[in-house]
């Protein structure tokens, strides 16, 4: 197996332990930022399988239709985290801070590993037809949630976590739509 290919397979697997660990610290500390944090990792896993999986096996419909519902699921993830903001705008909810705090750190230092991984590698930017991710993005992503976080465990002032975690939903809305779009045009060519 390639060195490429080993790096591609320590981040999914990363990736995936960070996705179940976001979306349980999610509910359990009450962090929205956390869960759309978790909402970038699993765009993230995808991006990832595909070059694995997808790459030379599967017809390239296939691999397109895998990066639409991909954006389809985004799209409506990012939808629960606009709901969700209107709810806590009206009534706050409080965060587990110190939970939300560790669980923040520890994503931080994973997606660096990743970063680290994929680096010197051909995956840098994960990219698929003409949309890609950058890996740099995800590492980003991160920065913001644990700087945001520890905002918010400092100063309690908990309606940043749901005002950040709504600045991360226009993030993931945008880039899903045009990952469906994209996906969605290219699937109509292939079909001419």
């Amino acid at each position: 197996m390639s060195r490429d290919k080993h790096a591609l397979i320590f981040s999914l697997i990363i990736s995936l332990l960070l996705l179940v660990l976001e979306i349980i610290f999610s509910r359990t500390t009450n962090s929205l930022l956390l869960f759309s944090m978790g909402i970038i990792q699993l765009s993230l896993i995808v991006f990832i399988l595909i070059p694995i999986f997808l790459k030379n096996t599967y017809p390239l419909k296939i691999r397109l239709f895998t990066a639409f519902v991909n954006g389809c699921v985004l799209v409506l993830l990012s939808g629960y985290i606009f709901i969700e903001f209107l709810a806590r705008f009206s009534v706050p909810v409080p965060i587990l801070g110190s939970e939300a705090l560790l669980l923040a750190f520890i994503c931080m230092s994973l997606n660096l590993l990743i970063f680290r991984f994929l680096l010197n590698t051909q995956f840098r930017h994960i990219k698929f037809g003409t949309f890609g991710i950058p890996v740099w993005g995800i590492v980003f992503s991160s920065s913001l949630v644990l700087a945001g976080t520890l905002i918010v465990y400092y100063t309690e002032y908990y309606f940043l976590d749901t005002l950040l975690s709504l600045v991360l939903g226009f993030f993931i809305l945008i880039r899903a739509g045009f990952m469906t779009i994209d996906a969605y045009w290219h699937i109509e060519e292939l079909a001419y």
